[in-house]
């Protein structure tokens, strides 16, 4: 009786997990990745602008180190 109700307890939790981590996957690959497999325009602009915010902070780092 108790094994019965562990074993339900566990399936809910993993058919929760696996359903919530599959439309992750399914969001992130819809924003992301075209059907050819290349990346969409979102994420080409995205990584500019991440790329474009990682020079950015470098400079600075630099620029306030040689200011002291």
């Amino acid at each position: 009786m108790v094994a019965e109700m562990i074993n339900a307890i566990t399936s809910a939790f993993t058919t929760l997990f696996t359903t919530l981590a599959s439309g992750i996957v399914d969001g992130f690959n819809t924003l992301v990745v075209n059907s050819e497999g290349k990346l969409t325009e979102f994420a080409t602009w995205g990584l500019a602008f991440i790329g474009i915010g990682l020079v950015f902070t470098v400079l600075r780092f630099i620029l306030s180190k040689i200011g002291r």
